[in-house]
């Protein structure tokens, strides 16, 4: 499985968190942390984003980071409420 974007399509937010599940799920950890962060950059409350980009620093032992982003993800439910802005994130 290439989990790269094919040419052409928009990286948006979404493409990213998409992609750096997949490379999450491959076991390409470093590659799946890169690709959250960079949709966290384009959507600083995209929760599911800075969840998967947490398992990934806890899969590498990197504790103290993965408490950071779990906290993040889980900000927009204690402060906004609702869905915590996952209604635009796809489901895993």
């Amino acid at each position: 499985m290439d989990p790269r974007p094919a040419i052409g399509v928009e990286t948006t937010a979404i493409t990213y968190y998409s992609r750096g599940l997949a490379y999450r799920k491959l076991g390409q950890t470093q590659r799946a942390i890169q690709d959250c962060g960079k949709a966290i950059q384009l959507d600083s409350n995209y929760a599911e984003a800075y969840n998967n980009r947490g398992i990934a620093y806890a899969n590498l032992d990197q504790y103290q980071r993965a408490i950071e982003d779990y906290d993040q993800a889980i900000w927009p439910y204690c402060v906004l409420g609702g869905d915590g802005g996952e209604s635009n994130a796809p489901s895993n």
